[in-house]
C-alpha cells in the first residue's frame, strides 16, 4: 500500500498492529511518514498526537473473551449469562463505532504474521490460541508487535521533527505554503479527513453519524467503516452555517422585542 497525504494515520497504525507492515525497514517507514506529512513540522507534531489518540481510543481489549477464558480456566466459578450477553453486545456496538476489538483471533494472527519467533515460542502461541487464552496472547502482542512497532513509528516521526526544525530555520518560506482548499480533498474519504474539514473531534462525528445528523455511508465491503462524500459534507456544513446565522438573527429579534 502506498501511503499519501489522503491516507488516514489509522490505516498505517492498523497495518503495523496487525503485523502486516512489520517487514517495512526504517527507510521505507520514513518514506511513508514523509508522504503522509510532507515533512512539515506541524503535521509531524499532529501525527504524534494522532498516533497516541488512535492507540488510546480505537483499540479495545475484549473483556467478553477474557471473561470466557477465565471461566474456562476455572478462575471464575459462576458466570451470569445475562452479564456475558451484555459484554458481547457492548463489543458489537463498539465495532459499529469503528473500534478495533483486540480479540483472540486479532492478537493471534498479528503475532503469527508479524513476530519473529522461534518454533518453540510459536508452539506456545498456537496452544494459547487453541485454548483461547486471550491474556497470554495480549501480553505477547504488546511485547512483540504493539510496543516495538508504535515505538518505531514514533522514533521515525521524532527523527524527522529534529531534521525539520533545522530546515524550518533555514527555509522560513515553507511556512508560507498555501492552505489546502476543499477542492484538494478526494471526493470520498474517511473520518480523519472529515474531522480535518469540519474541525470536529472524532467523538463528535461518531455522535452525529449515530443520530444520522451528518451525511455519510458505509461501503458494502466494510460495514464498519464510515465514508463521507466531499460535496455532501460541504452542503451540510453550509446548511449548518446558515442555521447558526438564522439562530443569531432570531435571538437578536427576541432581544429587541423584549426591550420595547
Amino acid at each position: 500500500m502506498i501511503y499519501n497525504n489522503y491516507t488516514p494515520w489509522s490505516d498505517l497504525v492498523a497495518k503495523l498492529l496487525r503485523g502486516e507492515d512489520n517487514e517495512l525497514n526504517e527507510k521505507e517507514l520514513s518514506s511513508c511518514v514523509e508522504n503522509l506529512t510532507h515533512g512539515d513540522k506541524k503535521e509531524l507534531q499532529q501525527a504524534l498526537r494522532e498516533v497516541e489518540e488512535i492507540m488510546n481510543n480505537e483499540y479495545v481489549f475484549s473483556v467478553y473473551e477474557e471473561t470466557c477464558s477465565k471461566y474456562k480456566q476455572g478462575m471464575i466459578k459462576q458466570l451470569c449469562l445475562r452479564d456475558l450477553d451484555d459484554l458481547y453486545f457492548e463489543e458489537k456496538a463498539l465495532t459499529k463505532e469503528e473500534k478495533n476489538i483486540l480479540s483472540v483471533n486479532f492478537l493471534y494472527h498479528a503475532i503469527i504474521r508479524g513476530a519473529d519467533i522461534c518454533e518453540a515460542h510459536r508452539d506456545v502461541v498456537e496452544r494459547a490460541y487453541e485454548e483461547k487464552d486471550i491474556n497470554y496472547l495480549f501480553v505477547q502482542w504488546q511485547e512483540l508487535i504493539a510496543e516495538p512497532q508504535i515505538t518505531r513509528l514514533k522514533e521515525v516521526i521524532h527523527n524527522m521533527l529534529g531534521t525539520t526544525s533545522e530546515k524550518t530555520n533555514n527555509q522560513p518560506q515553507r511556512d508560507n505554503r498555501p492552505e489546502k482548499q476543499l477542492k484538494d480533498y478526494p471526493e470520498m474519504f474517511g473520518i480523519d479527513l472529515c474531522c480535518e474539514i469540519t474541525g470536529y473531534k472524532k467523538n463528535t462525528i461518531y455522535k452525529l453519524t449515530a443520530k444520522n445528523e451528518i451525511p455519510f455511508f458505509r461501503p458494502g465491503n466494510n460495514g464498519r467503516k464510515l465514508v463521507f462524500r466531499r460535496e455532501e459534507l460541504v452542503q451540510w456544513m453550509t446548511a449548518q452555517q446558515q442555521e447558526t446565522t438564522q439562530e443569531f438573527i432570531n435571538s437578536m429579534d427576541e432581544l429587541l422585542i423584549a426591550r420595547k
